[in-house]
């Protein structure tokens, strides 16, 4: 596979091959993988990646003496299994939108779309990996991989900019098969090719178990809740915490920790973005949707629906 990813630094970098080269201060030699070094204003960037015909693994260490905000071009839709092993970084849309912000010793599962973006990083050392498969390998082994496997049917049919995956930690078992994937050597080719394939795929399988196991957490359960019983007037945050026996406080804390919103707010966008659904892909009416999504009148819906999307609901239709 092909690197698809073109940094655009304000100033021009300059790029040298720096394979077998790695500087000796580097707490990561991969023996196998070609590297590069760009010097830029704000600091350096060095990577160091190997390409195979089903994916692309590439490692990346930035050592900044001032903050960065820069631009990056994907140059073609791409499904990244991102993981933040040193810093954090926060990535843009390429107007400013926030997308997300990773921390040290977290990874997930994304799909950016061919265009611009930004990411942004603080003064300081940032290191984080990326395996980039293709995406008819990943269909072909889904039984293995059932969350990828939707995440995939996604990227296929919708028209998003952007898709993502829950951000989990990494785990000892992540981190272990990482640090066994950048240690193998290159003495037998054949050898090497073999058991790079069995540790990508490894470490892919352990994402995938990580899901699992935060989606059967209690924050995640209340999400779904939500997310099927939107429509029913009577859903709130005291009627949640006696379902899933808990207390309001808590309710809220666990919720608002995995998705940054409260169950309220999240409630309130899950109803509104179907009720603009409703109105501009069904052509039905605002007087016709408000009740079906959960609203007992058409004043609050109207009132609510203008405060979220900043027109009213009849723009829409």
């Amino acid at each position: 596979m092909q690197r698809t990813i073109r940094h655009v630094f304000k100033t021009k970098d300059v790029i040298s091959d720096i394979t077998g080269n790695i500087p000796n201060s580097f707490n990561i030699k991969i023996s196998y993988a070609k590297a590069e070094k760009k010097v830029f204003q704000e600091g350096t960037m060095y990577s160091q990646y190997f390409s195979h015909y089903l994916y692309l693994i590439e490692l990346t260490t930035i050592e900044l003496h001032k903050d960065l905000l820069t631009t990056y071009i994907n140059e073609k839709k791409r499904l990244f299994l991102f993981m933040m092993l040193q810093g954090n970084i926060s990535f843009y849309t390429n107007e400013g939108i926030p997308i997300t912000e990773i921390s040290e010793n977290t990874c997930y599962a994304t799909y950016k779309r061919k265009g611009k973006y930004l990411f942004k990083l603080l003064k300081g050392k940032h290191q984080f990996f990326c395996i980039i498969p293709r995406t008819g390998w990943l269909h072909r082994n889904s039984e293995n991989y059932p969350s990828l496997e939707l995440f995939l049917k996604s990227m296929k049919n919708d028209q998003k900019l952007f898709g993502q995956l829950s951000l989990c930690s990494i785990d000892k078992k992540l981190n272990d098969l990482l640090f066994h994937l950048f240690s193998l050597n290159q003495d037998n080719p054949i050898e090497l090719e073999t058991l790079l394939l069995i540790n990508v795929k490894a470490i892919i399988s352990q994402y995938q178990l990580l899901l699992d196991k935060k989606h059967s957490s209690r924050a995640y359960i209340i999400k779904d809740y939500i997310d099927i019983n939107f429509a029913d007037i009577n859903i709130n945050n005291k009627i949640l915490a006696e379902l899933f026996f808990t207390t309001e406080k808590t309710l809220i804390q666990t919720f608002k920790k995995e998705f940054g919103t409260t169950p309220h707010s999240y409630l309130i966008k899950k109803r509104l973005e179907r009720a603009k659904d409703l109105i501009t892909l069904e052509q039905m009416t605002p007087t016709q949707v408000y009740n079906l999504v959960g609203y007992l009148d058409f004043q609050s819906f109207s009132k609510q629906f203008k405060k979220y999307f900043g027109l009213p609901p009849s723009k829409f239709m």
